[in-house]
């Protein structure tokens, strides 16, 4: 009896002690998204180390960090200068295609997602470090208002699809869009790209909720740490050096990508 207590004990503790990492590094995934995104970089692969399959690691994360990002949407709302014709416009195909990449996710075999991770994380990784240097590519012209068109929503459309499915990257990548699409202003389209990556995760996590693959052991321990660092990270962003936080977090992303690239591929590493 003393033995199994005592090894009852020792579990409890190693649960205790996952739960606390898994806490700080939900943290620090809220406070970079508020400062300079990349937070997914680091949550995800560390909830998959931690025992989950890539979708429930996926699904888990995508809960622990929503919560942190309507914060930091409430910070940019005074910058949020756009038409409200064309606000909900976006905001109504944002939730539509986070809810079929969502749908996709669960209806999809595991085996699909677990084959695609690898190349997700390579897409947004190589997104998240080269995207500011794409969006200079793109033609400005010299527009403050957004203006809907079909190519407008069917691109906002895509990005959601992949929001609701993965995640990862869809800032950039929104970003690369309101850059082609004409806007110039920047901090209109952090706020825009902010709001509307709300809706594309809010309905995702709103029927991942009723998933059956959501670890709530975790999620209701990472959301308040995500919380937690999403606050603290708002409040030193503008102390931060942005430019000089995306190449910390491109280097750590590119090491993490490309280990668990190489231990998807090579069976002698897994």
């Amino acid at each position: 009896m003393i033995c199994l207590a005592f090894l009852r004990g020792i579990s409890f503790l190693e649960d205790m002690v996952e739960l606390l990492f898994l806490s700080l590094v939900a943290a620090f995934a809220g406070a970079l998204n508020s400062v300079a995104g990349g937070g997914t970089f680091f949550l995800f692969p560390t909830l998959m180390a931690a025992g989950l399959s890539p979708v429930a690691a996926n699904i888990t994360s995508s809960i622990a960090v929503w919560p942190a990002s309507v914060t930091g949407a409430l910070a940019y709302r005074k910058n949020l200068r756009i038409s409200r014709s064309v606000l909900v416009a976006l905001a109504l195909v944002s939730l539509v295609g986070g809810a079929l990449g969502s749908g996709l996710l669960l209806w999809l075999p595991e085996q699909i997602f677990e084959n695609l991770v690898p190349f997700l994380l390579l897409a947004a990784t190589a997104l998240y470090s080269f995207g500011p240097y794409v969006r200079r590519w793109f033609e400005p012209k010299d527009m403050q208002a957004l203006t809907l068109s079909w190519p407008v929503l069917l691109g906002q459309l895509m990005v959601s699809v992949y929001g609701g499915y993965f995640g990862a990257g869809i800032g950039i990548l929104m970003l690369a869009l309101l850059t082609a699409w004409g806007l110039q202003d920047t901090h209109t389209m952090n706020a825009l790209k902010t709001v509307l990556g709300i809706f594309i995760n809010g309905v995702a996590v709103l029927i991942f909720c009723f998933s059956g693959q959501v670890d709530w052991a975790k999620a209701l321990v990472l959301v308040p740490a995500g919380l937690l660092g999403g606050y603290v990270g708002a409040h030193f962003s503008l102390k931060v050096s942005i430019s000089k936080m995306r190449i910390v977090v491109s280097v750590c992303a590119w090491c993490i990508t490309l280990y668990y690239c190489a231990k998807h591929w090579l069976p002698s590493l897994g």
